[in-house]
């Protein structure tokens, strides 16, 4: 068990990452809910919000339910 720090490569952190989202295909997906505190914010950039409610649209995820 990991108590502090980075895990190793090969074990499971717990955390989604935009980077490990962009290896799924979610286009089998009709709804997504992102259920923990302030799942709909995100960073402005010039392209909008970059977020991981963008990242399930990018994966194929139909449609999203966020908290703020």
């Amino acid at each position: 068990m990991v108590l502090s720090g980075d895990c190793p490569d090969d074990v499971e952190d717990g955390i989604l990452t935009a980077r490990e989202l962009a290896k799924l295909d979610l286009s089998y997906l009709n709804l997504v809910v992102l259920s923990a505190c302030q799942t709909r914010l995100g960073e402005i950039s010039t392209d909008g919000v970059m977020g991981l409610q963008r990242g399930f649209k990018k994966v194929g995820a139909h449609s999203l339910m966020m908290s703020l």
